[in-house]
């Protein structure tokens, strides 16, 4: 950029910043907005410690056609009282994704689960009118298996990556199987909130907020029970976080719980339970290399044959690798 296109571009984006707005926006007819107040910060209080299991997973992609996926997936729930971890359970399997008779069929190798079905044109999951990839089924199944093994972690607390907005009826099973263990919360490492005006919501939250650590509630008045969180007094990350609403216990009990595994310089204010949760379930690309090549060093020259089927998927990849 010239000096003159820059100078266009840092007004404009001064301009976006200026105009705050004052309230959440979310493209929901149900959400009714609430202007924003200091009010509605809650000052994380002291609390006992309690028992809480932070879940996350991981996939890669080990093949790929225009009918086929095929994935690995690893999920750990690691639970923690306070700062000390009491168990980690995790699960790896591999997943594959196959189209049959105009439906994704999903069977689970390395563990024992039924198969499940997908619709490739289901709304929840695609565009009105067009076909699911089958690569994209890999995070409805990822989200169902990180319900089961939360389930399976027995904390009074349970913590999800990511929004407790199922994008499906088999991860909509699942949650309602895992609401009925108690309580049940999602924290959103990234999130797209917005204000009325089109301002980033967290940021101009921050700009009103003590110099504390605090949680944010009600953002408005939704069947969704959202909160923003910040666990400590330093940390410059503030979190999204939803809340199963008719979970046993309320926002401050939550945030009480949390603050206190929150405190890791790696990232202060982010609980540390689930750094170690990520970390368990993520899949390394050497990891993807080493299985890729055993797969199709065992299916010997039938290899070939799925080299074919990845020129339905791969053409882009074949694009990157051209010096230009």
């Amino acid at each position: 950029m010239n000096n003159e296109v820059l100078d266009e571009v840092i007004q404009s984006l001064k301009q976006s910043l200026q105009n705050q707005g004052t309230h959440l926006q979310i493209k929901d007819p149900e959400f009714q907005p609430i202007e924003i107040t200091k009010d509605n910060f809650h000052e994380i209080p002291k609390q006992p410690e309690k028992t809480i299991a932070y879940v996350d997973g991981g996939n890669a992609e080990l093949l790929a056609a225009s009918n086929f996926s095929l994935q690995l997936v690893k999920v750990a729930a690691v639970t923690y009282k306070g700062k000390e971890r009491i168990k980690t359970i995790h699960l790896d399997c591999t997943v594959f994704i196959k189209e049959i008779n105009s439906q994704y069929e999903v069977t689970f190798h390395g563990i024992k689960k039924e198969k499940l079905i997908f619709d490739p044109y289901d709304t929840l999951l695609a565009q009105p009118n067009t076909k699911l990839d089958p690569t994209s089924v890999i995070n409805p199944v990822r989200k169902v298996l990180e319900a089961e093994l939360a389930a399976a972690a027995e904390a009074e607390i349970i913590i999800l990556d990511g929004e407790l907005n199922p994008k499906s009826q088999q991860e909509l099973t699942a949650l309602e199987n895992l609401y009925l263990q108690g309580t049940v919360l999602a924290i959103a490492k990234t999130n797209d909130l917005v204000t009325e005006t089109g301002n980033a919501f967290v940021p101009v939250l921050k700009s009103f907020a003590p110099q504390t650590a605090w949680s944010y509630h009600p953002l408005g008045h939704s069947k969704r029970d959202l909160a923003i969180l910040n666990l400590h007094h330093k940390a410059r990350y503030a979190f999204k976080a939803e809340r199963y609403p008719l979970s046993k216990l309320n926002w401050d009990e939550i945030a009480a719980a949390l603050k206190s595994n929150a405190s890791d310089p790696v990232f202060l204010g982010y609980p540390y339970g689930l750094i170690e949760a990520d970390r368990i379930a993520r899949i390394s690309n050497q990891e993807v290399d080493y299985q890729r090549t055993k797969l199709m060093t065992k299916l010997g020259s039938e290899a070939k044959l799925l080299e074919t089927y990845a020129t339905t998927k791969n053409a882009h990849q074949i694009l990157d690798t051209i010096s230009f």
